[in-house]
């Protein structure tokens, strides 16, 4: 149980930092080209809630 437990935080762990340092990216360019900042996904381009 408790090796499942300290597992499970690793993991916590590298998803948290890998999407702390995706958005940090992300803004970076935002700032630098103005095609960043669109991390969430658009339902409107989906077509099927029109």
């Amino acid at each position: 149980m408790k090796n499942t437990i300290i597992k499970a935080a690793a993991v916590f762990m590298v998803f948290f930092i890998g999407m702390c340092s995706l958005a940090v990216v992300d803004n970076i360019c935002l700032e630098t080209t103005r095609y960043g900042g669109k991390l969430l996904f658009n339902v409107e381009k989906i077509g099927l809630f029109n």
